[in-house]
């Protein structure tokens, strides 16, 4: 668990703070850690190390990961999942960044008044109604939306890519319901 002393190095848990703690997973011996948060805490940053991992994040009794402006990022071709118990708050625009093929899979509600910028060849994939108003900027790699945007146009409620302006940079790929696109 999250809150367990040993599970860290220097048995000391990290500290909650969107501004100065950076949580960095490597070096799991299980194939499949599942990192559960049982209660809400803020990240400046979240790095995720290793190739052949399936990090999985969760939450428990309403958690809320905040994350500031150090974003995510992922290393060494792991996969990270932050399951639908786990929302996240963004608490200032950040990065999401990844190298060597990672998948990121976003499945909990997104909020937040900032922007997320994803750079980088890996897969992302946004699965939940998200309500984020700052914009999303897809400047490499690969887009994946598994909902429906909720509104009417011009005034989106919600939406995999949140309320704000979706921009691209060149040559990326789009996928929305199974079928990607390369725009």
């Amino acid at each position: 668990a999250f809150n367990t002393a040993s599970n860290w190095s220097g048995n000391l848990v990290p500290a909650s703070s969107g501004v100065t703690t950076s949580l960095t997973f490597s070096g799991w011996s299980a194939a499949t850690p599942i990192i559960t948060f049982a209660n809400s805490f803020q990240a400046n940053s979240l790095t995720f190390n290793g190739s052949n991992v399936n990090y999985q994040l969760t939450g428990v009794g309403g958690a809320v990961l905040g994350l500031g402006s150090g974003g995510i990022t992922a290393n060494g071709g792991a996969t990270i999942t932050l399951l639908s118990s786990l929302p996240i708050q963004l608490l200032a625009n950040q990065t999401w960044q990844a190298t060597n093929a990672t998948d990121l899979l976003a499945q909990g509600v997104i909020s937040g008044a900032f922007k997320i910028t994803k750079t980088g060849n890996f897969g992302l994939t946004l699965s939940a109604a998200n309500t984020f108003s700052g914009g999303f900027s897809l400047n490499d790699g690969e887009l994946y939306l598994g909902t429906s945007s909720t509104g009417t146009p011009g005034a989106v409620t919600s939406g995999p890519v949140g309320t704000g302006t979706l921009t691209f940079g060149t040559s990326q790929t789009l996928g929305v319901n199974g079928a990607a696109t390369t725009l």
